[in-house]
């Protein structure tokens, strides 16, 4: 039975089925929070992902510790917390999300200027296999952020 089908503002379906829900995806929890964040109603947002974030083991986990994460770091319905959202990240990446540990290296080359734990994390995000991190080293080099410009 679906008790879901919207469409988000990058136009991808979102289907939810109440198996999956009842059955305590947290994947299916993330997906409609995401939908709702994209629309700005953050409230419902956040039930989906307090629910989710309760489940103390599941498969999926990491995908809603990651939006948890995403929506304290920009203040989605909640006040920013730069503390918690890296917290979050930090327990999605150790779970294997390759999105957090993506968002771990971004904040650490762009926020924290912590050269060395960006490239900590820019090669576990390798080695999860998100190609992203592979042009974020690359674009360091390349436009000389946080190292000496590669004028090669």
């Amino acid at each position: 039975m679906l008790i879901k089908i919207e469409k988000n503002k990058e136009n991808i379906a979102l289907c939810v089925t109440q198996k999956d829900y009842t059955a305590g995806n947290t994947y299916s929890m993330s997906n409609l929070a995401l939908n709702y964040k994209s629309k700005k109603e953050y409230d419902k947002a956040w039930i989906h992902l307090n629910r989710g974030l309760a489940i103390t083991t599941a498969k999926n986990k990491a995908s809603i510790m990651n939006t948890a994460g995403v929506m304290h770091l920009h203040g989605y319905g909640t006040p920013k917390d730069y503390n918690k959202a890296i917290s979050y990240f930090k327990q999605s990446s150790s779970l294997g999300n390759m999105y957090a540990t993506y968002n771990l290296a971004s904040h650490s080359f762009y926020y924290d200027y912590d050269f060395a734990k960006g490239i900590e994390y820019t090669i576990l995000g390798i080695q999860q296999k998100h190609k992203t991190l592979k042009k974020l080293l690359g674009d360091c080099y390349r436009y000389g952020k946080l190292l000496p410009k590669n004028e090669e």
